[in-house]
């Protein structure tokens, strides 16, 4: 029986879902809840996820800033990107707030259609880079949380963009009800994240590799924004031949 557990818990933390693989370790089957090879594989969980936690707070990994700053070699090939593009400039939507934007290269690239971005992310030492980097554009930057910004800047703007951010966040739904409270009456929530199957077929990596916290099933989309006008939900083939969620609804 630990055997076949254990099989099932490092699937499901090796393909986007940390925390449902953590629950399970929590609450095994009182035959094997007191085995060694069960401890350990949930201390390593907890260990990981309490790291993820610390990045997304303070924006450290035991204690320590990591200065990476890459960005898109040709953003222009990105089917994503270019969906969402395309959606802002049919809907005339100016002002723009990009949630985990990370180096800022969307507000750099939606500039030059006169779309102005504003970009947060919990990262303080990419997001000064990433203002250093968009000098000159219409791209503005913030160190701040997804789960603030709904309360500072209500009803600013005229969409919200999410690129592969609902999956690594704690409390989607938190995130979720903050962010729609930043856009305006008639304004426009995108969000772009990975398919299950998209998951199911990625590469086996170290635990410490691993940031998904959620995977989100055609259901679980339905349950958190079919409730909302004009709610769409597509899969979009992506630029690398795996498939993605790319949901689209407006307030």
């Amino acid at each position: 029986m630990k055997d076949e557990f254990l099989k099932v818990v490092k699937y499901l933390a090796e393909h986007g879902e940390l925390i449902k693989a953590y629950h399970y370790l929590v609450n095994p089957p009182s035959i094997i809840d007191n085995d060694n090879d069960i401890l350990n594989y949930l201390a390593e969980i907890k260990k990981r996820l309490d790291d993820l936690a610390e990045i997304q707070t303070y924006g450290t990994m035991d204690g320590k800033f990591n200065s990476s700053f890459v960005n898109p070699e040709n953003v222009s090939s990105l089917v994503g990107f270019q969906h969402v593009r395309k959606k802002l400039i049919e809907l005339n939507l100016k002002k723009v707030l990009d949630v985990g934007c990370y180096t800022g290269w969307m507000g750099r690239a939606l500039s030059e259609d006169g779309i102005a971005v504003h970009g947060i992310d919990i990262h303080p030492v990419v997001i000064q880079i990433a203002a250093y980097a968009a000098v000159g554009t219409r791209a503005t930057f913030q160190f701040l949380s997804g789960q603030k910004v709904g309360f500072l800047y209500p009803k600013k703007f005229d969409a919200v963009v999410m690129f592969d951010v609902l999956e690594h966040v704690f409390y989607p739904n938190a995130l979720i009800k903050s962010v729609n409270k930043a856009v305006r009456d008639g304004g426009w929530v995108f969000i772009n994240l990975p398919h299950p199957e998209a998951e199911h077929i990625s590469n086996d990596r170290p635990l410490k590799e691993h940031e998904h916290l959620y995977s989100f099933s055609e259901k679980r989309l339905n349950e958190l924004f079919g409730k909302y006008k004009n709610f769409k939900l597509e899969v979009l083939n992506n630029e690398q031949g795996n498939i993605n969620w790319f949901v689209s609804y407006e307030m």
